[in-house]
């Protein structure tokens, strides 16, 4: 073989070559993303962010945990929604920004008379220990056919069930403000902003005078996204703050590549959790005693105030709330199994009565009335 037919022959195993490198590298390389994906982390008191097991393929947005921790909603498309929704039409074919599994959504039911139809859906995962992460998503009873639903956020009334549940339904009118509140003694309001480099970053704000809702605090940076993923992509924002009882953060980050030739499969949305190195004191371990372990009489009170405390509490702590979170002067020093307390100076009305020695906290509900 002449050295004319060798450089032909060269030239044509390196073209081959990179046709087929472009094919194979025209998608995100979606398993390097996921768990190369940085975080700059700010609030020391956390530990570094891990992406929940619970994630698939399709965009999971709108995430809503609920405070025991053992339940999590979230919005579903099984799609690649940012593309999708750049050549959205009501009939446009879905196929190649599907990204499985479907969940139970129903792609076909629309009012449009398209030949399939996309639309979201909420969807939810169950755990009934805290310490193992959530596992697969499953449909929810509030699937319907051809609507948008979303934001789903609930209140419970136990384990099992909810008190108020509330989503949104079609296209609505929000555009997911992304405000969590949560109490250590102060409230705190944690919400999404765009950080210094224009991407969206999770804040928090802390209430600077209790009973004012508009007195908050300087915003300060809680995680933002990291703006590169090593090679292989970006960190576009990460959104959806909702907090645990004992202050673990559950969010959701979207990443992807926009640099690569395939405009359907660019972007994805994942679940994604903060959790917290030392619990917060609303998820304290509480002492295991029977109510009658601990006594405060009487009860309503006017001037001085018997205390009674289990062996457990002796050499801890007694705080003093009223109504609004606010302390009533200095703490008190659990000396005995039994005190009295004189509440004279308290205007009157309702109080909590915090006992703490350690991880071990006991709240009692005090009515103090004028003589």
């Amino acid at each position: 073989m002449n050295s004319k037919n060798k450089l032909y022959i060269n030239t044509l195993f390196t073209l081959f070559f990179l046709f087929v490198s472009s094919v194979l590298l025209a998608q995100p390389n979606w398993p390097a993303i996921k768990s190369n994906a940085l975080f700059n982390v700010y609030d020391t008191n956390y530990y570094a962010p891990e992406i929940q097991p619970v994630n698939v393929g399709g965009w999971e947005d709108g995430l809503y945990m609920t405070r025991d921790g053992k339940h999590m909603f979230s919005t579903y498309l099984p799609i690649d929604l940012f593309s999708w929704v750049g050549d959205f039409d009501p009939c446009i074919d879905f196929d190649p920004y599907y990204r499985g599994p479907l969940l139970g959504i129903d792609t076909v039911t629309n009012p449009y008379g398209c030949g399939n139809y996309i639309h979201s859906d909420i969807i939810m995962s169950n755990r009934t220990d805290t310490s193992v992460p959530f596992t697969h998503w499953q449909p929810t009873n509030l699937i319907h056919s051809y609507t948008f639903d979303g934001g789903a956020c609930g209140v419970l009334l136990n384990s099992d069930t909810f008190d108020v549940f509330i989503f949104t339904s079609d296209l609505g009118e929000g555009n997911g403000v992304d405000l969590m509140f949560s109490r250590n003694v102060h409230w705190w309001m944690y919400f999404c902003a765009n950080n210094a480099g224009g991407l969206h970053s999770i804040y928090k704000s802390r209430q600077m005078i209790p009973g004012d809702w508009d007195s908050w605090g300087a915003k300060e940076l809680v995680i933002e996204p990291a703006d590169l993923i090593g090679t292989d992509g970006f960190i576009y924002g990460v959104g959806e703050p909702t907090l645990t009882e004992w202050g673990d953060i559950s969010f959701v980050a979207i990443y992807g590549n926009h640099l690569l030739a395939d405009t359907t499969d660019v972007f994805d949305c994942d679940p994604w959790i903060l959790k917290r190195k030392t619990p917060v004191i609303t998820s304290v371990n509480y002492l295991n005693t029977e109510k009658q372990d601990i006594a405060i009489y009487p009860n309503p009170v006017e001037t001085i105030l018997n205390i009674e405390i289990p062996d457990d509490l002796v050499g801890g702590e007694i705080h003093i709330y009223d109504m609004l979170g606010n302390q009533t002067g200095a703490y008190l020093k659990c000396t005995n199994i039994k005190m009295k307390v004189d509440v004279m100076d308290l205007p009157h009305g309702t109080y909590f009565l915090r006992f703490q020695k350690q991880n071990t906290v006991l709240v009692e509900k005090l009515i103090v009335e004028s003589e």
